[in-house]
């Protein structure tokens, strides 16, 4: 599998437009029983992503967690809004296992976060003069548009300033002069990417509509999930993928099954094979507006 998806907590404190989800339901998942999905989960993929709901980083103790994947030799993805990430040092969040830190800008303006700015600063600045891991700054491309004088006020904000000078200068040349017009949208490459310096870039993801909350219904779908990846949310419950942010498709829980047990299960063969052929037959893939 590309990487399996362990969630930390499904508790982010924020109520951000794109995320219709319900959260702090579950609450965190103890380190005890993350230990025992982490075990689950590397016979399968190397590549954990520590989140499905939630941000990992309002856990106080997310260092604990990080210390268990680094001794076990996993590769960490962690998403995050910012907002909590001033309460982590910088080393921690750039540092192994942290393969890659994306924090999504869009949930910092979409809450008006004071400080907010203030409080990505650190992590920018500590990455560029040590880029041990890829650093992705995310927005939607809906709302790019639509907000971009506000991203480009923060971007002026938290960008180091030191990129522009002889020893770091910007990867894109035009990047200052982008940002002082507030627009951006011819630099952005073919993937959506403006890179910012080494291992570190500014992405537009493309909009989509959450599992579940489309307002139209389609049979016709090809998903990679349970072929690619799988999902522990953080009461145990084991998911198809990272976009049943609240166990609808439940196939057991790793309190009396491994993963390897439930992609053997008769419900999820039965998912995996309708996907074959283009087929979705859970109902909350069939409201689904991801693409991959």
């Amino acid at each position: 599998m590309k990487k399996i998806y362990i969630e930390l907590s499904d508790i982010c404190h924020l109520a951000c437009s794109f995320c219709p989800a319900q959260k702090g339901v579950r609450g965190a998942m103890s380190p005890t029983v993350f230990t025992q999905a982490l075990d689950y989960a590397l016979p399968l993929s190397n590549r954990i992503a520590l989140h499905i709901l939630g941000d990992p980083c309002a856990l106080p103790n997310l260092s604990q967690y990080l210390a268990i994947t680094r001794e076990k030799g996993a590769q960490v993805e962690l998403v995050t809004s910012g907002v909590f990430s001033h309460k982590h040092s910088p080393q921690t969040l750039l540092s192994p296992p942290i393969y890659q830190l994306s924090t999504s800008l869009e949930a910092g303006i979409d809450n008006a976060i004071s400080s907010y700015g203030t409080k990505l600063t650190p992590l920018l600045t500590q990455h560029l003069h040590n880029p041990n891991c890829f650093l992705n700054l995310r927005i939607q491309d809906s709302s790019l548009y639509q907000r971009q004088s506000i991203l480009c006020d923060l971007l002026r904000q938290i960008l180091p300033d030191s990129i522009s000078t002889p020893t770091h200068k910007a990867y894109h040349p035009a990047l200052h002069h982008a940002l002082a017009c507030n627009d951006l949208s011819a630099l952005f490459d073919e993937k959506g990417r403006i890179r910012l310096w080494s291992r570190a870039f500014l992405i537009k993801k493309t909009h989509f509509t959450w599992a579940g909350f489309c307002k139209t219904s389609s049979t016709q779908k090809f998903c990679p999930a349970l072929k690619e990846q799988i999902g522990i949310l953080s009461d145990g419950t084991i998911v198809p993928c990272c976009m049943d942010t609240q166990g609808s498709i439940n196939l057991g829980n790793i309190a009396h099954i491994n993963l390897q047990e439930a992609l053997r299960s008769p419900k999820a063969i039965a998912i995996k094979n309708g996907f074959k052929y283009g087929r979705a037959i859970e109902p909350l893939c069939q409201q689904c507006g991801f693409t991959s």
